[in-house]
């Protein structure tokens, strides 16, 4: 991709950073704006893994949360994966252009299976939606894309919400879920580069930062 600066940066709380390219706005996606969605925890779910990370460079920063709760009920166990990001454009030039999470739930010990995921935006008729939403979500996998039309230089916040049954019972230090979030920024200009902060994530059971 022209005038990318692609961004190594080092591991942060178990949560490694690495280079991405998130790329330029795709076809297809659901004209949306931010909502108030009720993205809230059944009182009688319990906390069983927890990850906090940080990334920054000079075109952005991306700080993530990603918690994993486990809840049983009616002799079945589900798993709760809620994943909250901050990003912020950094340096007056720059401005947050695009967001995608991908989730992959092929690492848990037991077959799983997506039965509900969703996020902080709402489909929008207006005549100029601020984002463009994208998702797709398989057996084991999730994914999705956020636009930002035009990109912003202010801070956004993006939660997404994923429900799974599972046919295992964990124990500590079984491999849960892997998240993998990735922020693109774009400098102001017609020559500006554009860079992409990606980062993977490893849920393990029992591991809980505070």
């Amino acid at each position: 991709m022209a005038n990318r600066r692609n961004i190594l940066a080092a591991v942060v709380s178990g949560t490694t950073v690495v280079a991405g390219c998130l790329g330029a706005a795709a076809s297809g996606g659901t004209d949306s704006t931010f909502g108030e969605l009720d993205l809230s925890i059944p009182a009688d779910a319990v906390a069983v893994a927890r990850e906090t990370a940080e990334s920054t460079d000079s075109s952005g920063r991306v700080d993530a949360t990603a918690t994993v709760y486990e809840r049983e009920a009616d002799g079945s166990v589900s798993f709760i994966l809620l994943t909250e990001y901050r990003v912020s454009p950094l340096a007056g030039a720059w401005n947050h252009a695009a967001f995608r999470e991908r989730h992959d739930w092929t690492v848990h010990p037991g077959s799983v299976s997506v039965r509900d995921h969703s996020t902080n935006t709402a489909a929008t008729d207006a005549d100029d939606p601020p984002l463009s939403v994208e998702t797709a979500s398989s057996t084991e996998r999730g994914r999705w894309t956020v636009h930002l039309t035009p990109p912003q230089a202010n801070s956004v916040t993006y939660r997404f919400l994923t429900w799974v049954s599972s046919a295992a019972a964990l124990s500590d230090g079984d491999r849960i879920v892997e998240a993998r979030p990735e922020a693109a920024f774009e400098e102001d200009g017609i020559l500006g580069d554009d860079t992409a902060l990606a980062m993977e994530s490893s849920l393990v059971y029992g591991a809980i930062e505070d």
